[in-house]
């Protein structure tokens, strides 16, 4: 059946009502996206851990959208040895905060999170991840453990640059996959791509 010509013109102007109001919310919940959306785009993408970041034989990657409140987040994890060993990965969220302050406080829960108070003495920093970089704020800590006999260590490192805050985890062995040594690698690769991002202004290269 055929609908009235007064119909399908109301439904297509309630469409596009609906629509304008959608951005007009998004815009409001975050307005830095109005400002330059194509800047947060840059900044995600200088700011990821990408395959020239990781040992040889790290290249199947898994990326998503993280559903971060009052923030724009991205997900991404490598793996060494595709989804057989998920335990072999290495993990980054990247979120931008809409200003530094809000930042900072999502900064401290999520180390909250990551480093709980009832395990704190059992998350040390090893001596080849004593680093400072350059974060407006910092912690890196490892957990150790076991996986099928194998002694490894859980790394965190969770870090604020501006008004941006990573998290960044690994599974760290001792003499295969990723060493303590290629993940101290690692953060320094990531503390300088995250500090570039950092620096990223609108209309800039």
């Amino acid at each position: 059946m055929k609908l009235p010509v007064r119909t399908r013109s109301t439904r297509a102007s309630m469409v596009l009502c609906m629509a304008f109001c959608t951005l007009t919310l998004l815009a409001c919940d975050a307005p830095w996206l109005s400002e330059d959306s194509s800047l947060v785009l840059r900044r995600f993408g200088t700011g990821m851990v990408d395959a020239t970041d990781l040992p040889f034989g790290w290249g199947d990657r898994r990326m998503t959208v993280a559903e971060v409140p009052g923030a724009i987040g991205r997900n991404v994890t490598y793996y060494a040895e595709g989804p057989g060993r998920s335990y072999v990965n290495v993990g980054q969220q990247m979120r931008i905060y809409p200003d530094e302050n809000t930042a900072q406080i999502a900064y401290e829960e999520i180390v909250a999170q990551a480093f709980p108070a009832k395990s704190a003495d059992r998350w040390l920093t090893p001596t080849e991840l004593e680093f400072t970089g350059r974060a407006d704020q910092l912690k890196i800590a490892c957990l150790p453990g076991s996986i099928n006999g194998m002694p490894f260590q859980g790394c965190n490192v969770v870090a604020r640059y501006k008004d941006m805050v990573m998290d960044l985890t690994a599974n760290v062995f001792e003499d295969r996959w990723l060493t303590m040594e290629q993940f101290r690698r690692l953060v320094e690769r990531v503390d300088a791509k995250m500090y570039q991002a950092s620096q990223m202004q609108p209309g800039g290269p």
